[in-house]
């Protein structure tokens, strides 16, 4: 269920993600007909109002913004100002609160992600990527994302799930709910192959359970089948 969901709010996020890149394709390449239309139609934005360093976007044409870019200014090596995509915000079910923040580094690469999959107005989802790859999940039973957007370290996640090269390495669970990851689950070509158990707390594993191969069936010969019933 917990994948489903997953593969399904991703699935929304690129479709979003292709209907704003479509957009302002659209917005260049035909720079006539669709651009009086979109100045003409005011997006009511409550959320960013008019600030000079957001771009609304209103997705489900009800009149409202519900995905925003906010970029910030930095400085150039000549001394100028240049405007840089900081992260990206969707209300994925129209409700209006925000259900996705995607964060990019000063050289526009991914850095993370906040993900609310049960599109209840909470965050329970953090991604953490390096060089666009992602290295890290982490789930959480409460909102660990702060008002400014920073993390609460305090908020311990209930599963961490560990990636290599965009495949998946190992979970970590909280089997006791009491902020310590004492479960560990562990993966060879997507396949688990170990699990581990930290029965005292202390962040070591005290019992390992290898997981044996299942060795494939061995077709077996009748040598009756020529025999009349």
């Amino acid at each position: 269920m917990k994948l489903l969901k997953t593969i399904l709010l991703s699935t929304l996020i690129t479709i979003l993600f292709i209907s704003c890149s479509t957009s302002e394709e659209v917005k260049k390449q035909e720079n006539n007909k669709l651009i009086q239309k979109t100045k003409k139609k005011k997006i009511k934005d409550s959320r960013y109002k008019n600030n000079p360093l957001v771009a609304s976007y209103d997705v489900n044409k009800d009149g409202n913004a519900d995905m925003w870019k906010i970029y910030k200014e930095i400085k150039t090596n000549n001394d100028q100002t240049k405007k840089i995509l900081s992260r990206r915000e969707i209300d994925l079910n129209f409700d209006g609160k925000i259900n996705y923040y995607k964060f990019y580094s000063d050289k526009g690469n991914i850095k993370k992600e906040y993900i609310d999959l049960d599109l209840n107005g909470v965050i329970d989802t953090i991604r953490y990527y390096e060089k666009n790859l992602i290295v890290k999940e982490e789930n959480f039973n409460k909102n660990p994302v702060n008002k400014d957007l920073t993390i609460n370290t305090k908020i311990k996640p209930v599963k961490r799930y560990l990636y290599a090269n965009q495949k998946l390495s190992r979970i970590l669970i909280d089997r006791s709910n009491n902020g310590i990851l004492d479960e560990y689950l562990f993966f060879r070509k997507n396949k688990l192959i170990q699990i581990g158990f930290d029965n005292d707390d202390d962040g070591k594993i005290d019992t390992r359970v290898r997981i044996k191969k299942k060795e494939p069936s061995k077709k077996t010969k009748d040598n009756n089948k020529n025999d009349k019933k």
